[in-house]
């Protein structure tokens, strides 16, 4: 299967941080899948995704992987 992102913010060319968990936050709903980058020059990756998962919590949102996603439907 194709898996294609619903939800990104050019996030490679952005500095990793609250504001880019903030703007993932703010396009995520049920079902989407948001797309995040990691990698050399990305060190703010882990810090940014605790944060996007706060967030996402905080609005009754929860993380799953994309098998787990595909699998409900």
């Amino acid at each position: 299967r194709c898996v294609l992102g619903s939800a990104y913010l050019l996030d490679a060319h952005l500095p990793q941080g609250r504001l880019l968990a903030a703007g993932l936050a703010r396009l995520a709903a049920p079902g989407a899948i948001l797309i995040a980058h990691e990698g050399p020059g990305r060190a703010g990756a882990a810090d940014m995704l605790a944060s996007l998962l706060g967030r996402l919590r905080a609005r009754g949102l929860a993380a799953t992987t994309v098998g787990a996603l595909l699998s409900a439907h």
